[in-house]
């Protein structure tokens, strides 16, 4: 990325970070910043999707956010890991029925990782939701992209 392409990533808004498009977020971003917004190119202040700038495929860092705002409407990308494990994983968490869709596991080779994971994996998120730390979520069956949260 140039420099130019990073300036036109920035946010109006201190309270988010530089967009990416979402293959772009890695675990380190993910490390440093647990939870990611959904943003657009609408040019207009906050909506009740998150922030401004991107587009329908970026998302933008909550900066200093430990926790996942209840009050927005889209989808955010949160941080997981997988219990029992040194394995992180990311989902997008669903703030209606508290569940988690596009489970990934956060690797080069996640074909290979996924057997060393519990049958089926306990993801536990990293933020808090609700104001509770280590909510944890279970997949349905093996291999699924979703999860079910279980306490």
């Amino acid at each position: 990325m140039n420099e130019n392409e990073n300036l036109s990533r920035e946010s109006p808004d201190p309270r988010y970070g530089s967009w990416k498009f979402i293959e772009e977020i890695t675990i380190e971003d993910l490390v440093a910043n647990p939870v990611w917004g959904w943003c657009m190119t609408l040019g207009l202040p906050d909506e009740e999707d998150g922030p401004i700038g991107g587009n329908e495929g970026s998302m933008r860092p909550l900066l200093g956010c430990s926790e996942v705002p209840l009050e927005k409407t889209a989808l955010p990308l949160i941080l997981l890991k997988i219990e029992g494990t040194d394995l992180y994983a990311s989902g997008l968490f669903d703030i209606k029925d508290h569940s988690l869709d596009a489970l990934g596991i956060q690797d080069s080779t996640p074909d290979l990782l996924i057997d060393l994971c519990p049958n089926p994996p306990i993801y536990v998120a990293v933020p808090k939701i609700l104001g509770i730390g280590g909510v944890r979520f279970q997949e349905t069956e093996r291999g699924a992209r979703t999860a079910k949260r279980t306490n």
